[in-house]
């Protein structure tokens, strides 16, 4: 069965957990445009996880302007100090996580990591290595944390109407086989 976006997210996030970071939340707006996955290691740095499932969308990947900043790994833009209100909240690492097989891993720039999967597993074939050293500040953990409240709030009213439209089928079949 392929990968999808969802199926790389779900596999890093088991992954990530098992390796300690301490919040992980996918499809998150960052600075520069949405993010598929982040993650806050035990350290407190942040860490972004771009995902991406075909040939096509990885090479169309290079076309987003973050990646002239990645380039340069003591960018003034990326070591901004995050702990400040206001202040970026840009990744320490950079990663792909693809599919085994679907890039040559030399089309995979320096400046990021690569996760590949192995069935159901991410494995790390090369290390990210660090773009700045500034760890997540509190103003930015907080940011985070709301969106993550957020996006459960929006999980438990999507559940509540599928429930209720779910009620509200069985009622209309009920009444049909009664009628």
């Amino acid at each position: 069965m392929p990968h999808t976006e969802q199926s790389i997210q779900v596999a890093l996030q088991r992954e990530l957990d098992r390796r300690g970071h301490q919040y992980i939340l996918p499809n998150v707006m960052m600075d520069w445009g949405e993010a598929d996955l982040i993650s806050v290691t035990k350290a407190g740095y942040l860490q972004e996880w771009e995902i991406k499932v075909s040939k096509s969308d990885f090479r169309a990947d290079f076309k987003k302007g973050k990646h002239r900043s990645l380039c340069i790994s003591q960018h003034d833009w990326l070591a901004q100090d995050v702990r400040e209100p206001g202040g970026r909240c840009t990744p320490s690492c950079f990663w792909y996580a693809i599919p085994d097989g679907l890039v040559p891993d030399t089309d995979v720039p320096d400046y990021a990591g690569l996760a590949v999967m192995a069935g159901d597993v991410p494995i790390i074939r090369r290390r990210a290595p660090m773009l700045h050293r500034r760890k997540i500040g509190e103003y930015q953990l907080n940011w985070l944390l709301r969106i993550s409240a957020i996006k459960l709030w929006a999980v438990k009213l999507n559940l509540r109407q599928a429930i209720n439209k779910n009620y509200a089928l069985r009622g209309m079949v009920n009444a049909t086989k009664a009628a």
